[in-house]
């Protein structure tokens, strides 16, 4: 949802002309709380500036507009990661292993998957950046002519400086290149001598100078793009690569509901045949299975045979490398085991960098999906380079039959190493799924054109940039505001039994965010107990509030955070997804900041279609799990009972139904086991099955529209999808199927 934040950014460079290349979420008018001051994150707006110079140049031909040049920048760019792969490669080896780098690192499944796959992100150039820097770099440190050196230094520079305008987090790369370039460079004139001894002490003054000058014009063009901030920035990234590995305060972890920032298993589970794929549910899967492993890892042991026989070489022709290569070849051609030119450096180089750059890689791709790639691209190149040589050692190979017999060994290798790759990578760029569904586009157009300008929108954070890009006003929460307090708070008002600690929960983040539980551990109160003080007063009048910290030994000034003496409007939007996102917010809205714990996982299970009872009785087919609801009509009361793949029937502990926005049944047969919320209208029903501690929460109450007894919110109006063969309007309020299928709501919240 990311994808929105850029977006937003570029239509404001068409309208106004202005490029922009970062915005401080202080200075952004729809980001943050109604009185922050806050500075907060820089967002750099790399890609933002890329989506409008390319509609700069083609909004000449018809049906170009900004957001499909947006939405096709993936898939373009993407690709494009394909060619410094293969070059790197080839120009080493052959043009088998170019091939098979460029498919393993340029087609990685964490980096398509977010590519081609409908997003407007960061991700678009996470592989083609990196990899354009590494070839500089290592270009750089194994070029003898100076300028050619200091232009390889510049490109490298020009493509970390790239990654430091798209997105802070991969500032870790920059950090990492300059690093690597610079270690590299004095692990190869730091080797023992039988690789060295034939370049030379002047051989060993140009690699150093080669890193020098990668690592050095990287520093200055960073400080440059970044002045001052920049060591903070890096500081930050690091600090996110920190923080996955725990939570930090009494607040639950942001990222313990993020799938792709959640820590990946090394080795898939199940069967062995798993250890062949490529797909995001193992570190494994992610670099393209146990085949481009194995050749990776295999790269190692072949470089150092090739390193070898490059000096072998030199050392049999006793002369300068420039006299070993024949007329009208390039000096740097790499042929391996014969090894052309003597000088192992360039090999050293990549087994260096690349061994390096991949077990950092392996061990960020275990602490989230989302550095997948990171592992992907330097053993895509591994991969490639074992390739080549392999190719490179059957061609050599005696009789003729035993040649061609090694190299079809060679190529079915090959074959089967890329499978995997190239078939997940296809079903990964046809698995365009959308968030966001016409229903949502259209509750945003009525926001845009019906509610005041000053209004602000409280939703989960998945959808805030969404929001903000389509109805142009101002969120509560989105993906670069997004904390455990503030995601503890969202989660509390859509949980909550109390329609008025719901409201005063969106009263406090409209003002100020979580500034108010800041200002209470400032005042030296522990976190967990500020928070649980904030539950309390947030529910009360201003009076209440301030006599209740002022009890505390709190300066009762504090409740102008909580309690403003005015208030802009306040849109609570609402929508059938939210029940699919229902273990994250209950672990959330559970979590205790005191004991720092979670608390019940809540479940929910939505029907598929809606049901009338017929002779009698009614089953309601769920979409997850196996479930079944069954419902019988007795004495104007609905018996139910679910049944889970084959299992005994059972009674839930709770029935509730709704009909025209009043509960008209609420029936208690027991205290375990799961609950049943059902919507009828004209004989008809929709439900689902849940733990009975959501029937009464307000999410629930408003999705099944809740209208008559509801003061501290006002319905404002419902917006559907339009396939055609859906159950009634009422009832799909709390229909979870299809994403097609998702309806949405906006609640104005009544502050009075």
């Amino acid at each position: 949802m990311d994808s929105y934040f850029y977006l937003r950014h570029a239509e404001e460079m068409k309208e106004t002309g202005k490029i922009t290349w970062s915005v401080r979420r202080g200075e952004d008018p729809l980001n943050g709380p109604r009185g922050g001051t806050a500075e907060g994150s820089r967002n750099p707006l790399g890609l933002s500036v890329l989506a409008w110079a390319v509609w700069r140049i083609l909004r000449w031909i018809p049906g170009v507009t900004l957001t499909r040049v947006a939405i096709w920048l993936g898939p373009a760019v993407g690709s494009l990661a394909v060619v410094p792969a293969f070059c790197f490669v080839k120009r080493r080896t052959n043009l088998f292993g170019g091939i098979a780098a460029g498919v393993l690192a340029g087609c990685a499944i964490p980096f398509v998957y977010r590519t081609h796959a409908g997003f407007f992100d960061t991700d678009l150039v996470l592989a083609l950046l990196p990899l354009a820097a590494v070839t500089g770099m290592i270009r750089c440190l194994e070029e003898r002519d100076r300028r050619r050196q200091a232009g390889y230094a510049l490109g490298s520079a020009l493509a970390f400086g790239g990654l430091y305008l798209c997105w802070s987090v991969y500032y870790a790369y920059a950090l990492a290149g300059m690093a690597g370039t610079a270690l590299t460079a004095g692990l190869v004139c730091g080797m023992p001598g039988r690789f060295l001894r034939n370049a030379g002490e002047n051989r060993k003054t140009e690699v150093l100078r080669g890193g020098a000058l990668a690592a050095g014009a990287t520093a200055v063009l960073l400080l440059i793009l970044g002045g001052g901030e920049i060591l903070g920035d890096l500081s930050g990234a690091a600090g996110l690569f920190l923080s996955l590995r725990g939570k930090t305060d009494a607040m639950p972890s942001v990222y313990a509901y993020i799938s792709e920032l959640k820590a990946s298993p090394l080795l898939p589970g199940g069967s062995p045949v798993n250890l062949l794929k490529a797909n995001l549910n193992s570190v494994l899967g992610m670099i393209g299975g146990g085949i481009p492993a194995l050749l990776a890892a295999l790269a190692i042991p072949l470089g150092i045979v090739a390193a070898r026989a490059r000096r072998g070489k030199a050392a049999r022709e006793e002369m300068p490398e420039a006299e070993a290569v024949e007329p009208g070849e390039p000096r740097d051609r790499p042929a391996d085991g014969a090894g052309l030119g003597g000088d192992p450096v360039p090999i050293i180089a990549e087994i260096c960098f690349l061994g390096g750059w991949a077990a950092a890689g392996i061990y960020l791709a275990s602490t989230g999906i989302r550095f997948g790639e990171i592992a992907a691209l330097p053993t895509g190149l591994l991969a490639g380079l074992a390739v080549g040589r392999l190719f490179w050692t059957a061609g050599k190979v005696k009789p003729a039959w035993g040649r061609r017999a090694a190299l079809a060994a060679c190529g079915c290798l090959l074959a089967a190493s890329l499978f995997p790759t190239l078939h997940s990578a296809g079903k990964a760029a046809k698995s365009f799924a959308p968030m966001v569904t016409d229903s949502t586009a259209g509750a945003m157009d009525y926001i845009r054109q019906e509610t005041p300008k000053d209004a602000a929108i409280l939703s989960w954070w998945d959808y805030g940039y969404f929001m903000e890009q389509r109805a142009g006003r101002r969120t509560l929460a989105d993906g670069g505001s997004d904390s455990g307090a503030l995601n503890w708070f969202l989660a509390k008002a859509l949980l909550t039994e109390d329609p008025r600690t719901m409201t005063g929960i969106a009263r406090m983040l409209n003002e100020s965010g979580t500034e108010a539980l800041d200002a209470l551990t400032a005042a030296g109160m522990e976190q967990g107990a500020a928070a649980e003080l904030l539950l309390r007063i947030v529910r009360e009048d201003r009076a209440a509030a301030e006599r209740i910290l002022e009890e505390e030994g709190l300066d009762p000034v504090l409740a102008e955070r909580t309690h403003p003496a005015d208030s802009n409007e306040i849109l609570l939007v609402l929508g059938t997804d939210l029940l699919g996102k229902i273990q994250a917010l209950s672990y959330f809205a559970g979590w205790d900041p005191v004991t720092r714990s979670p608390g019940e996982m809540s479940v929910c299970i939505a029907s598929t279609a809606s049901a009338a009872p017929e002779e009698g009785g009614a089953e309601l087919a769920m979409n997850r799990k196996g479930y079944t609801l069954r419902l019988r009509e007795e004495d104007e009361e609905i018996q139910a009972e679910y049944v889970k793949d084959g299992e005994d029937p059972r009674t839930p502990c709770r029935t509730v139904v709704w009909e025209d926005g009043v509960r008209v049944q609420d029936r208690a047969d027991g205290t375990e086991g799961l609950a049943a919320v059902l919507i009828r209208e004209n004989g008809r029903y929709c439900g689902i099955l849940c733990t009975e501690r959501l029937c009464d929460s307000m999410l629930l109450r408003m999705l099944a529209g809740e209208n008559a007894a509801l003061p501290e919110a006002t319905l404002l109006g419902t917006w559907y999808g339009d396939r055609e063969g859906e159950p009634s309007d009422v009832q799909r309020r709390i229909r979870y199927g299809t994403r097609r299928a998702w309806a949405r709501q906006v609640w104005r919240i009544n502050l009075e």
